[in-house]
């Protein structure tokens, strides 16, 4: 197994538990008292979005397992997205954090950046690279 099909396979598990997750958590805002489920209503463009942001990363890694150029091109964007939505969300976080004088929860924030950062920035990269061109072009 090359590291393309890494890439492939690890995105689609993490597509699949974060689409589970997701799915399992709206199905429980629902049927959380009324304050919940108003704010639920009141956020379902933003889920909706979320959803189909985590689908398109399915997407993407399916076409990278059958080493189809479109796959390729869809796993690149969903990094760039999921890094740029990560890094927004950390900043708001943490300046949130920062105003309210919490300084210690900038390390969590940290934490739970850094892997997500890492992952897509090393697909990004090995998606671009000479490997992934052979990978794409032979099949």
């Amino acid at each position: 197994m090359n590291s393309i099909e890494i890439i492939g396979w690890f995105f689609l598990i993490a597509s699949l538990i974060v689409l589970g997750l997701g799915a399992v958590f709206v199905m429980a805002l629902t049927r959380a008292n009324e304050k919940t489920r108003r704010q639920l209503a009141d956020n379902v463009l933003n889920e909706i979005v979320i959803f189909g942001i985590w689908i398109a990363g399915l997407a993407g890694s399916i076409g990278v397992l059958q080493a189809q150029t479109w796959g390729r091109v869809i796993l690149l964007y969903f990094c760039i997205v999921l890094i740029v939505l990560c890094l927004l969300v950390a900043f708001q976080r943490g300046y949130t954090a920062w105003k309210a004088g919490e300084r210690q929860s900038l390390m969590g924030i940290a934490i739970f950046l850094a892997p997500i950062l890492i992952a897509c920035g090393a697909a990004i990269v090995e998606l671009r690279g000479a490997e992934a061109d052979a990978y794409f072009s032979r099949r």
